[in-house]
């Protein structure tokens, strides 16, 4: 698997934004409930005022992107 992290500033936000080539999973499937990690990644983004969008589709991997108002770090 490889992964791509890329971090950037503009004077208005913050963002970070993670990619794999991995085996992905279904963002809408019954299995997401055994585990709180999304969520608490949008929970806390949330309360800094951002905001944090995900795609994944099976075999083909996942990408994450965060982005937060520069005023909140």
């Amino acid at each position: 698997t490889d992964i791509n992290i890329t971090l950037s500033e503009t004077p208005e936000h913050v963002m970070a934004a993670i990619a794999d080539n991995g085996k992905g999973f279904n963002h809408n499937g019954e299995n997401n409930k055994k585990g709180s990690g999304l969520l608490n990644i949008r929970s806390r983004t949330n309360l800094l005022g951002g905001n944090a969008m995900w795609d994944s589709t099976i075999g083909q991997g996942t990408s994450l992107t965060i982005k937060i108002p520069s005023k909140s770090v």
